[in-house]
C-alpha cells in the first residue's frame, strides 16, 4: 500500500505482486481521460488539512487546506486555523526549534491557541486532547480511505505492507497501519522524494489497446491472436527506438471484460495466446469469474462473459539506480544505534521518547518505540509496542503492535482543572472524537456499499442513472450512515427497516435476507426492490445494511414499472410483501425462481438482485468489523450519541 501523506493531501495507491494496479480512466475536473495510468486515490488529508467542528459538535479534519501561505498557524505567516501539523507540534511529534534541518523554527503558542478558539472551545476540551483528537481523526480518514480503496479493488490490506513516503507519512503511518491491522510499514531513506527518485529509476512501459466487444462463445481466436500480435510488435518497434535491446523486452496481455450490459468492466490477464482455444477459452473464463469473485464477493456463472478491450504492455527494463549502503564500515550491531537526545510525546499519555538523526542510524540498529527519527525533511513516530529496524540503504522497517492498541480518553463534562488534577483520563464511550472516528467509519462502510452496486449492477439505470441509495440502520431502524442517497428512497428507508422487524418479530436470525417493495411495508412504487440484511452480534441485533434500487422489469403492464394505464398497484407489477431471501445464510432458490419467472428479462433482474444482495452482505462484514473494535455496548452508545448530535444540527 503506497501511503503518500504531503502537506494537503495523501494519495493512496497499491502494488501487488510488484505491479501497481493500473486504472484505465479517470475523471480530472469534470473530464473523461481514457488512458492507462497508475490507480491512484487521493484523500483531502494532510499536513495542512484544517481542523473544524460542526454545528453537531462531530470534529472533521479537511479537505480544507492552509496551504503553504499562509499555512498552519505554527508557521508564524498569518495562518489561524488550527491544522494537522499545529496538531503534530503541540503533542511533541515535532521540534520547534529544529524544523528543517534547523532552518525553520515553529510557534507552539500560536498552534495552541488555533486548536484551543477552534476545536477545543467548541468541545471543550484541553489543547493536547484537542490535538490527539485531530491527529486521531486524520489517521482515521487515511485509514477508511484505503479500506474503501482496497475494498474496491478486491484486496484486503492486512494481507499488504505499507510504504510511507512524503514528507508527513512517517508521523502517521503506524496508527493508520494499526487501524487496518497492517503488520509491516517501509519508509524508505528517500521518502520526502520517492514520487521524483521513481521517475529516474522507472522502466520505459507503452500501452496498447484495442476494441473488441465480443461475447466470449463467439469470439474468433484467430482474429484475437492477430491483434495481439500486431500490438505486441508497436511495442517492441517503440522500445527499439528508445535503444531498449530486444532481450529487455517484457510482453503483457490483459483484457476488460464484464458480464453482459454492465458498463464497468473488470480487467483481467490473458492466458498464453499460443495455448489450445478450448484451453484458452475455459482458462479465460476461469480468470474473470475469480478476479470478479474478489472484487466483489460473487460471481454470476451463468451470465454471458463479454470482451470489451485488448491490452498489450510492452515493457523495456531498464538497469537500477545503484542504493547507497549505509552499513560499509559501520557498526551492524543492533544496538549500535545512540539518541541524540529526548522529549515530551503524547501517545494517549505523555511520555518520554528518545530522539534519534535518522540520517546517521547505522544498517542493522533497532529501535523499540517510543522513540523519534529525525530528518531534515521528516519525522518517525515509533510507538509503544512497536520497533524499528534500519536496512542497509537507510530505510526503516516498523514492525507495528497490533495487540495493544492505544485508545483516546476523553470525557468532556471535566473542566480544564479537573483535567489537570486528573491527567488525560479513562474513556467516555461518547467522547467527541471517539464519535468523530466512529461517525467517519460508518459513512465508509455506505459508500462502499454504493461503490459496489455501482460496478456490479446489470441495468443502466443503476450503474449509469445510479437510481438506487445504500444506508445503514441501527437496532431501532433509525438512519445511522447513508452512501449513495435518492430521498424518497432513503426517507422510507427506516419505515422498510421496522415493517421486517414487526413483521417477523422473533424470527429473524443471523444469516437471514429480506426483500421487499410493498407501499404497505415501506415501499415506494413497485421498482423500487429493497434488500435488508440484518448484523447481528453475540446473538443481539445491532444494525441492517439496506439497499433499496429501481429495477427495471418487475412485470406488470410495461417494462420498467410505469403503466400509464395502470389504475390499481397489481397492474404495475409484483407486489412483494416482506419475504426471506436468504434464511440463516441459505438462499432460497424457490423465490428467486418465482420472481425471476414474473420478468421478462431475468437475467439482468437477478443480475441486479445480486448487486443488491453483495452490497449489503459487504455491509455487514464491516460492521462486524467495527462491532469487534470497540464491543457492542460501547458502540451503540457511540451511535447513540451521534444520533443526538444530528438532532442538534
Amino acid at each position: 500500500i503506497a501511503f503518500d501523506m504531503g502537506g494537503t493531501s495523501t494519495d493512496i495507491s497499491l502494488i501487488e505482486n510488484g505491479v501497481p494496479h493500473i486504472a484505465n480512466e479517470k475523471f480530472e475536473a469534470g473530464w473523461k481521460i481514457a488512458a492507462p495510468m497508475i490507480d491512484i486515490h487521493t484523500l483531502g488529508a494532510g499536513g495542512g488539512s484544517i481542523a473544524r467542528v460542526d454545528e453537531g459538535g462531530i470534529l472533521h479534519v479537511g479537505p480544507d487546506s492552509a496551504g503553504a501561505e499562509p499555512g498552519p498557524a505554527c508557521y508564524g505567516k498569518g495562518g489561524v486555523r488550527p491544522t494537522v501539523t499545529d496538531a503534530s507540534l503541540v503533542l511533541g511529534y515535532l521540534d520547534a526549534g529544529n524544523f528543517l534541518g534547523g532552518r525553520a523554527s515553529l510557534d507552539s503558542a500560536a498552534a495552541e491557541r488555533a486548536l484551543a478558539d477552534d476545536v477545543g472551545a467548541p468541545l471543550n476540551l484541553s489543547n493536547v486532547e484537542s490535538a490527539y483528537g485531530v491527529f486521531k481523526v486524520v489517521c482515521t480518514t487515511i485509514a477508511e480511505g484505503i479500506r474503501l480503496m482496497s475494498v474496491q479493488r478486491g484486496v484486503d490490506p492486512r494481507e499488504f505492507t505499507m510504504m510511507g513516503f512524503g514528507g508527513a507519512s512517517g508521523l502517521h503511518a503506524s496508527e493508520v497501519a494499526r487501524q487496518l491491522q497492517v503488520a509491516k510499514v517501509y519508509i524508505p531513506a528517500s521518502a520526502p522524494v520517492l514520487s521524483a527518485y521513481g521517475m529516474l529509476n522507472t522502466d520505459i512501459k507503452y500501452d496498447f489497446f484495442r476494441s473488441y466487444p465480443m461475447s466470449l462463445d463467439r469470439v474468433d481466436l484467430d482474429e484475437l491472436r492477430a491483434i495481439l500480435d500486431e500490438l505486441g510488435a508497436q511495442g517492441r518497434d517503440k522500445l527499439s527506438g528508445q535503444g531498449v535491446p530486444d532481450d529487455a523486452v517484457e510482453i503483457q496481455y490483459s483484457a476488460d471484460m464484464r458480464y453482459l450490459d454492465q458498463i464497468y468492466e473488470v480487467t483481467v490477464p490473458l492466458p498464453d495466446p499460443a495455448r489450445p482455444d478450448s484451453e484458452f477459452i475455459a482458462q479465460l473464463t476461469s480468470n474473470f469469474h475469480r478476479r470478479y469473485e474478489e472484487l466483489y464477493s460473487y460471481n454470476q456463472q451463468n451470465q454471458e462473459v463479454r470482451l470489451v478491450t485488448l491490452r498489450v504492455s510492452a515493457v523495456g527494463k531498464l538497469p537500477r539506480i545503484a542504493h547507497p549502503s549505509t552499513g560499509s564500515g559501520r557498526d551492524g550491531n543492533q544496538n549500535a544505534a545512540t539518541p541524540v537526545g529526548s522529549r515530551r510525546v503524547y501517545l494517549g499519555e505523555w511520555m518520554d521518547a528518545p530522539t534519534y538523526a535518522a540520517d546517521s542510524l547505522p544498517s542493522g540498529a533497532e529501535i523499540a518505540g517510543p522513540a523519534i527519527l529525525e530528518s531534515d525533511f521528516t519525522t518517525i513516530l515509533v510507538w509503544p509496542g512497536d520497533h524499528a529496524n534500519v536496512d542497509s540503504m537507510g530505510g526503516v522497517q516498523l514492525s507495528v503492535n497490533l495487540e495493544d492498541v492505544p485508545t483516546l480518553a476523553l470525557t468532556p463534562a471535566l473542566s480544564q482543572r479537573e483535567r489537570g488534577e486528573r491527567g488525560e483520563r479513562e474513556l467516555s464511550e461518547d467522547d467527541p472524537i471517539t464519535l468523530a472516528v466512529v461517525e467517519h467509519r460508518l459513512e465508509s462502510i455506505a459508500q462502499e456499499m454504493t461503490e459496489a452496486m455501482l460496478r456490479t449492477a446489470m441495468s443502466q439505470i443503476l450503474n449509469s442513472s445510479r437510481d438506487f441509495s445504500t444506508a445503514i440502520l441501527d437496532g431501532d431502524c433509525q438512519l445511522v450512515a447513508q452512501g449513495e442517497g435518492i430521498p424518497v428512497h432513503i426517507s422510507a428507508l427506516p419505515v422498510a427497516g421496522a415493517a421486517v422487524r414487526d413483521y417477523f418479530g422473533d424470527d429473524i436470525h443471523d444469516g437471514d435476507l429480506f426483500i421487499l417493495n410493498d407501499p404497505y411495508f415501506g415501499g415506494s412504487h413497485l421498482p423500487d426492490i429493497t434488500i435488508i440484511r440484518p448484523v447481528f452480534h453475540e446473538g443481539r441485533l445491532l444494525f441492517y445494511g439496506v439497499n433499496r434500487a429501481h429495477h427495471s422489469d418487475v412485470g406488470g403492464g410495461t417494462h420498467g414499472g410505469y403503466n400509464p394505464g395502470a389504475n390499481e398497484i397489481f397492474q404495475e407489477g409484483i407486489r412483494i410483501p416482506p419475504l426471506k431471501l436468504y434464511d440463516k445464510g441459505v438462499p432460497r432458490n424457490d423465490l428467486l425462481q418465482m420472481l425471476s419467472a414474473n420478468v421478462r428479462q431475468s437475467e439482468n433482474f437477478l443480475g441486479d438482485l445480486n448487486a443488491q444482495i453483495g452490497s449489503v452482505m459487504l455491509a455487514a462484514q464491516r460492521i462486524e468489523s467495527l462491532l469487534a473494535d470497540y464491543g457492542p455496548d460501547r458502540l451503540m452508545a457511540v451511535v447513540a450519541e451521534i444520533l443526538a448530535a444530528t438532532e442538534r444540527q
